[in-house]
């Protein structure tokens, strides 16, 4: 009642986390089968496998603790739930799990953050200055506003953008692959986790076969 559901999934859910770099058609029609609540979320979306992994709400304890004391509850916040995202863009600590399951066969259900989220809880701080700005970047992107008429595949546009630099050919025509991947490794040496790990993934970004923000953000970082 208070807003078009239009809006609740482009601001209130994951779609701009795994839509916003399928090609044009697919990005389209899963925005639209939402909109609609038609068909599958998992099938209309391009989502990572968790590998037997259980995933929960996650919530950051300084955003629940500063939501208390301007609202008097706190509340679940979907940049938190970013699966590759370790630590709060705001206040650089490392998030926490709730007993909140949201993967595996648990069904939907509505949970009250504020009867769940501890009032006090240890912080943690993140003390890698790499992922923090990483994932300041990473929220950037997730937050922008989609574009629903653009055609241009995201290889492509990361394609354009290694023109000038040591890893393309001077045509134009060859992507230094090799080169690319070993530098692009030393960079993100200090990174407990990497969404990017081996040459291949880098390879299928720019063929358009791999369109993870994660995995996107990351080399676009890099890149600059």
């Amino acid at each position: 009642r208070m807003k078009p559901m239009e809006q609740v999934i482009l601001e209130n859910t994951m779609y701009s986390y795994y839509g916003r770099f399928m090609e044009k058609e697919r990005r389209q029609n899963a925005y639209t089968s939402l909109v609609q609540m038609t068909g599958n979320h998992m099938n209309l979306l391009i989502m990572k496998k968790n590998k037997g992994k259980d995933r929960y709400l996650r919530y950051c304890p300084l955003c629940s603790k500063e939501h208390r004391e301007h609202y008097g509850e706190t509340y679940w916040m979907r940049v938190h739930q970013c699966p590759d995202i370790r630590v709060c863009y705001k206040h650089n600590c490392f998030l926490k799990d709730s007993n909140v399951r949201i993967s595996g066969k648990s069904s939907p259900g509505l949970f009250c953050a504020d009867l769940i989220i501890p009032e006090e809880e240890k912080v943690v701080f993140n003390q890698n200055s790499l992922e923090y700005e990483l994932v300041k970047y990473m929220i950037a992107i997730f937050q922008a506003p989609i574009d629903f008429e653009n055609d241009i595949g995201v290889g492509q546009l990361l394609n354009y953008k290694l023109a000038g630099t040591p890893y393309l050919s001077h045509r134009g025509e060859t992507r230094k692959i090799a080169r690319l991947y070993n530098d692009f490794m030393e960079y993100y040496e200090s990174l407990d986790v990497s969404f990017i790990t081996e040459l291949w993934q880098l390879q299928k970004i720019f063929t358009g076969y791999k369109c993870g923000l994660a995995d996107i953000a990351q080399l676009a970082f890099f890149l600059k």
